[in-house]
């Protein structure tokens, strides 16, 4: 008996948010197939079933899974029966549920991935339409506790070539399909009265399309004869974390090995597939990326990672608190978050989400003298919604390094101010360069100035009345690096003092 029906399991919705990406060529499956069933297992790796031969026509039972992280397909345990357009349904306890399809029999088996094993029957799944007998209008409901199908009630229209989608609410409704007087017809199923209502007509007859809930419980209809930029039919489509659709492949002029994207309304034409599809299979992985399989497969992706840059002093005291700026953007214009390894053992928080690009300030205190390795991670707002999507973050930079010196170090006599000098420093810190500005009674000049770095050596001598600008360079004109400096200021036994310079690159 043919049965052409949708499965569905009934459990809460999650709502997801597709950038613009690109197709990768893989490989190929052990055994190229079309009109088969494919389903996303509980551990990420994808399992393909039945379908019809490509090379070698005829119905086929085999099963192979894909594991994305070993990009590699296995053969597992063939199906009992061989199958053609039939569902396959992850179930709450991860074995999955083949039902139904072109075969010999009205039958429905299991597979159990921890046996790799097929066994007849076992979350709840609705089964919506397909049956000849009933005018395609029945339903059923299997119970993987009770390992039991019980009839549920009876669809308003009959259903085949139709689609199904999960609302938020726990309802299901039921779109289009190629019954009689149902191209244009919607109906609602409610899980608690086990009925069903009529709902608005579509605007369009639809059968052999696609259907998704979209910004929260609005749902697209998806026909290749639509305002797509090409007529497509047999082909797949699916949503991503950002809230397009891909929609891949399929029959029609010049549709089989293209792609096109739906976003604010609109469709636009995405890069094209390395290979020709149609009446194929697809499925999100767990990491977000989509991929297309037939007699080979292909990978679309469409998040690119985040980068990330830190500067900052490359000297400091012990005790001291030592700011530093990261700066972090995203090639996609995603929000991103920055954390920071400072080396010593500790790793910051994720700072709030912001616009790229950016730039963040942190700060942090080491209490031992020593040198440390500071790195920056960088992670886009999808890792925060799911942390296996890919590209989401990124990997640590390349070591900052910092020597953190003793508090105290000796750079001469200990200094004493006259009560008449007044100096100041301005700016301090200072990238390019910086003033030291002096105001002593007349009797005390000259002034020698001294600069010294944290280990206390003079890198910089001169003699003034009233002003110097130094511009971060020791004696023989080369830049120093970014840190402390200490500056001492004396007037012959008059008086002295010392000021403590950052110098910032």
């Amino acid at each position: 008996m043919k049965k052409i029906f949708s499965a569905l399991i009934i459990s809460c919705a999650v709502c997801s948010f597709l950038l613009a990406g690109q197709w990768k060529f893989k490989g190929y499956l052990n055994e190229a197939r079309k009109e088969f069933a494919s389903v996303i297992l509980n551990d990420g790796r994808v399992l393909v079933a039945g379908g019809y031969g490509v090379w070698w026509p005829g119905k086929l039972s085999s099963c192979e899974i894909y594991d994305p992280e070993a990009e590699t397909w296995a053969i597992t345990d063939s199906m009992n029966l061989r199958r053609t357009d039939f569902t396959l349904t992850r179930l709450t306890n991860g074995k999955i549920l083949a039902v139904g399809g072109n075969c010999a029999s009205a039958s429905s088996e299991i597979y159990d991935p921890e046996t790799d094993a097929i066994s007849l029957n076992t979350g709840k799944v609705l089964i919506i339409g397909g049956d000849i007998e009933n005018n395609y209008r029945g339903c059923e409901i299997y119970d993987p506790e009770s390992e039991s199908w019980t009839i549920t009630g009876f669809c308003i229209f009959p259903k085949y070539s139709h689609t199904c989608v999960l609302l938020a609410n726990g309802q299901v409704m039921a779109i289009g399909g190629d019954g009689p007087g149902a191209r244009q017809k919607t109906e609602i199923y409610d899980p608690e009265a086990e009925t069903w209502a009529e709902i608005d007509d579509l605007l369009k007859p639809r059968y052999d399309h696609t259907a998704h809930v979209i910004n929260g419980n609005n749902v697209i209809a998806i026909s290749g004869t639509d305002s797509m930029q090409i007529a497509r039919s047999c082909f797949c489509s699916e949503k991503l974390l950002n809230g397009k659709i891909i929609a891949m492949g399929g029959i029609g002029q010049g549709s089989f090995d293209t792609s096109e994207i739906y976003d604010s309304g609109k469709w636009k034409m995405a890069e094209p597939l390395y290979s020709a599809y149609y009446n194929f299979s697809s499925e999100v992985l767990n990491d977000e990326r989509v991929i297309v399989m037939m007699g080979c497969y292909e990978i679309y992706t469409w998040n690119y990672a985040s980068v990330s840059e830190l500067t900052g002093p490359e000297q400091g005291l012990a005790g001291e608190v030592i700011t530093f700026s990261v700066t972090a953007s995203d090639p996609d214009a995603d929000s991103v978050s920055v954390r920071i390894d400072w080396g010593d053992g500790e790793i910051s928080g994720w700072t709030e989400l912001q616009l790229s690009p950016l730039q963040f300030e942190m700060s942090h205190t080491w209490d031992e003298t020593g040198q440390y390795e500071i790195q920056v991670q960088s992670a886009d707002h999808w890792h925060f919604i799911n942390p296996q999507c890919h590209n989401s973050v990124s990997e640590w930079s390349e070591p900052f390094i910092i020597t953190i010196n003793p508090t105290s170090i000796s750079i001469g006599p200990d200094p004493f101010v006259n009560p008449k000098a007044q100096i100041s420093i301005h700016p301090n810190p200072f990238k390019t360069s910086t003033t030291i500005s002096l105001s002593v009674p007349a009797h005390c000049k000259p002034i020698t100035i001294s600069i010294f770095n944290i280990k206390g050596q003079i890198i910089k001598t001169l003699v003034s009345n009233n002003s110097f600008v130094w511009n971060g360079k020791d004696e023989a004109g080369k830049n120093l690096a970014s840190g402390v400096y200490f500056c001492r200021i004396n007037s012959s036994g008059k008086f002295s003092t010392i000021q403590k310079i950052i110098l910032l690159k």
